[in-house]
């Protein structure tokens, strides 16, 4: 578990793993706002599953996702990915926002894919995801995504990256 601001890179074989039952890897950013990741020097065109149960049974207290690097890279995340989130709007450096309590960031690039679903792990869907905003926090404008289920989630999305899918 590390102290907090965790930087962890994972590599295609690493992700390969955590989808593995029978994996006993655990990777817990501990306190503060962590970043995960991918490292696509030598193999492109990773997907991260946080919606597949065995791969966010093996992650934990990761607020902050890399998706950036060489092909098309795709992080999938659900609302209830969101909800275990503990960063605020405010820690992420979005001035003025304290509604928002539970914030995933996202960086990637032009060929990489987000697919937001609206549904919960238990598969009900209270709300849908929209976007109506832009926010720059550093060099980086991100498109905001907030969930008309519960106005404390929100996600925000590298404008850089071309592809996201909302929907279930």
């Amino acid at each position: 578990m590390g102290a907090g601001e965790d930087t962890v890179v994972l590599n295609a074989d690493n992700v390969t793993q955590l989808g593995t039952s029978s994996s006993t890897t655990m990777i817990d950013g501990g306190l503060g706002s962590n970043l995960l990741k991918l490292d696509t020097s030598a193999l492109a065109n990773i997907t991260l599953d946080l919606t597949n149960a065995t791969v966010s049974s093996h992650l934990s207290n990761f607020q902050k996702f890399d998706i950036t690097g060489n092909g098309n890279n795709t992080l999938k995340l659900n609302v209830s990915d969101v909800l275990q989130s503990t960063m605020t709007a405010a820690q992420a450096g979005v001035t003025g926002d304290t509604t928002h309590t539970h914030v995933v960031q996202i960086n990637g690039n032009a060929g990489d894919i987000v697919d937001l679903s609206k549904l919960l792990d238990g598969g009900t869907s209270p709300g849908t995801w929209s976007t109506s905003s832009t926010s720059t926090i550093g060099a980086t404008t991100y498109n905001v995504y907030n969930y008309s289920g519960d106005a404390s989630l929100q996600v925000l999305i590298d404008t850089a990256i071309a592809t996201i899918n909302v929907g279930p």
